[in-house]
């Protein structure tokens, strides 16, 4: 994770149009979030690779080697989607008429989806 959010600081750097492709839809709403830090940067892979190329710095040549090793992105593709099923679960959690009961049985839901996950 820590890469990449060197990654994301690096290109909201080095310009406002990069940083305004990587802002979320809403203009008020920045990324709070590292879920959907990852899930952008899922959905932009191709247009990153292609940005630090066309840089020649020493960061975008670290960051562009990270990015060409199949481990080192399929840790990223795992990060994504596992960060998401636990925001997906945060929001379930979330709100005034919930249970115990209802909340226990949502846990439990994902401690299951967990161990499928592990298989």
């Amino acid at each position: 994770m820590g890469i990449m959010m060197r990654l994301v600081n690096y290109i909201r750097s080095m310009s406002s149009l990069q940083h305004r492709l990587f802002k979320a839809e809403h203009s008020d709403v920045r990324w709070l979030s590292r879920g959907r830090m990852l899930e952008r940067f899922s959905a932009l892979q191709k247009e990153i690779i292609e940005f630090l190329s066309y840089h020649n710095t020493n960061k975008a040549c670290e960051f562009l080697a990270f990015m060409n090793v199949v481990p080192s992105m399929s840790q990223v593709a795992f990060l994504c989607d596992i960060t998401g099923h636990l925001n997906s679960l945060n929001l379930q959690l979330q709100g005034h008429a919930s249970n115990v009961g209802n909340l226990f049985e949502k846990l439990c839901a994902f401690q299951r989806s967990l161990k499928i996950f592990q298989t």
